[in-house]
């Protein structure tokens, strides 16, 4: 080796080091020119390029590196976290498995394996790695990390007491990390521990004032507990964070105030069943503007146009998402519009019925389902996967066998309402249990055609049950233990829907309770 090359590595470094990541790599280049398996060189040309956000360019380089140089357990946890970076996670587990290997005390290369493996979907060796790293008492941050994983991990798991405690441990290492007291705040949360969550929230909030995150969850937990004054203030922070699209309009935000004749643009947000909850709104809204615009799906058109024309509001035009905008002078999601009006629960807008079927899809729809015998039972057991939540509002259709079964005990007939990708989960149930009526649903339309000639829906917290009680028609809604906000906490019943039943998890993830509580009534209701 020579002094040059020596002398240019040591310039190579100390521009990686401050930052300039170009400079480093062309002063590695005449090093690798002369001496390809300069490990030194390799390295540093690697954490260059990695840092650029070039991890696919790295691992080639720390490839050569680790061939060079065998056994160096630091060059192949560095590999390890290129090959995660550049989505290759199975050998990024090999090699951290080979740097253990040479180091078997190095907590950091655990705490990095556990995250591959989490990231991999492996939440048990996940969880075993990050243990390991935290025996090992050698990690960074003193375990702060990990512990911060280790929680995110079991909250996923549903073990959200030992998340917590995980949660705390990092809170104790590291007290001013406000994603620390954030990811606090969402595992008590979910676990229903609502004003210690809405502390943690809190502290996160004090250490990072601006950080709608916190300020959303927060919110959350108040909107369960029924504070919506509090709630609704905060819940408009979800406009600032990835939980909606931003629309990037030039026009303001409308939060309530006179209107003055100016034309005001509603607009789709979230999911199909926020939109058919707040259309009740349109009625307020046209009287308010001196125009009103109304964005919805291409599948609540039809649905939504009828609402309309029944309302006799003849200064709303109706476009779908993703058609031109007339012009508009402000704006507001359709999320946005309790806290816009000042909600109050005894006075929610829109006398249930506001939305109608088509009479004469729903006469059609029940000589389809036949009216001579049994109790008439619509079905859905899961929402859109895209859900945030949806791994604990959906259910496995498995859970519900107990429920078709109890078709043998009475005169019931079961009808799937299911629709999308997860209709094709109808093959779970036996034959002649349950009639499929997805290929029949192309839209909102006519789903709320087919709910108008059943005698009752029963389904999980999805559009479906929003359709259901806003068409006034008995629905039975399951809910997982820790329910979205609307459902609010300890009723059977719904300010929003007066024809729904709300049945609840008494612990997390406990459908078949559930389950087994409705079995019981509907065979009572068979005996009636």
């Amino acid at each position: 080796m020579d002094i040059a090359a020596d002398n240019m590595l040591a310039a190579a470094l100390s521009s990686l080091g401050a930052g300039r990541l170009g400079e480093a790599e062309a002063l590695c280049r005449p090093i690798l020119a002369r001496y390809p398996q300069h490990v030194g060189a390799l390295h540093c040309m690697a954490q260059a390029a990695f840092r650029a956000g070039r991890p696919g360019e790295a691992v080639p380089l720390l490839r050569r590196a680790v061939k060079a140089q065998r056994g160096d357990a630091g060059l192949l946890a560095n590999l390890g976290i290129v090959l995660r970076a550049a989505g290759k996670l199975d050998e990024a587990v090999k090699v951290y498995r080979q740097a253990l290997s040479e180091a078997p005390e190095a907590g950091e290369i655990w705490f990095n394996l556990g995250n591959a493996l989490r990231e991999g979907g492996h939440d048990g060796e996940a969880e075993a790695a990050y243990r390991r790293a935290l025996a090992s008492g050698n990690c960074r941050f003193d375990g702060a990390g990990v512990h911060a994983n280790l929680g995110l991990l079991l909250e996923a798991r549903g073990s959200l007491i030992a998340a917590a405690a995980a949660h705390r441990q990092a809170i104790r290492r590291m007290p001013d990390m406000p994603e620390y007291h954030y990811n606090l705040g969402n595992a008590l949360r979910a676990n229903l521990d609502l004003d210690e969550a809405v502390l943690a929230y809190g502290e996160a909030l004090r250490l990072r004032p601006n950080y709608p995150e916190a300020r959303l969850n927060q919110s959350l937990a108040f909107l369960l507990q029924g504070d919506f004054a509090r709630g609704l203030a905060g819940y408009e922070a979800r406009l600032l964070t990835s939980e909606v699209q931003q629309r990037g309009f030039a026009q303001p935000l409308w939060r309530g105030e006179p209107l003055l004749g100016r034309t005001l643009l509603l607009h789709a947000e979230q999911g199909l069943g926020d939109t058919i909850q707040f259309l009740r709104y349109l009625p307020l809204l046209s009287a308010r503007a001196g125009s009103l615009v109304v964005e919805v799906d291409p599948a609540l058109h039809r649905l939504a146009a009828r609402k309309i024309a029944q309302d006799g509001l003849s200064r709303v035009r109706l476009v779908n998402s993703g058609d031109p905008l007339s012009a508009f002078d402000v704006h507001i999601p359709f999320m946005s519009l309790p806290h816009a009006f000042g909600f109050d629960l005894r006075e929610i807008p829109g006398p249930v019925p506001y939305l109608a079927a088509d009479p004469a899809a729903v006469e059609s729809w029940s000589h389809r389902l036949g009216a001579d015998h049994g109790l008439r039972i619509g079905l859905v057991w899961a929402g859109n996967t895209a859900h945030r939540n949806d791994h604990n509002r959906s259910i496995k259709p498995r859970a519900l066998l107990p429920l078709l079964e109890a078709k043998a005990a009475g005169a019931l007939r079961f009808f799937s309402l299911q629709v999308g990708a997860r209709a094709r989960d109808i093959k779970i149930f036996p034959r002649e249990t349950i009639t499929d009526l997805s290929p029949f649903l192309h839209d909102f339309d006519d789903t709320a055609a087919a709910i108008c000639a059943l005698d009752r829906v029963i389904c999980v917290d999805t559009s479906v049950a929003h359709l259901a009680g806003a068409l006034g028609r008995p629905v039975d809604l399951l809910l997982p233990y820790n329910p979205d906000w609307r459902w609010l906490l300890d009723r059977t019943d719904s300010p929003w829907y007066p024809t729904a039943r709300l049945h609840r998890q008494a612990a997390p993830g406990d459908w078949a309770g559930v389950v087994a509580a409705l079995v019981r009534e509907l065979k009572d209701s068979v005996a009636r």
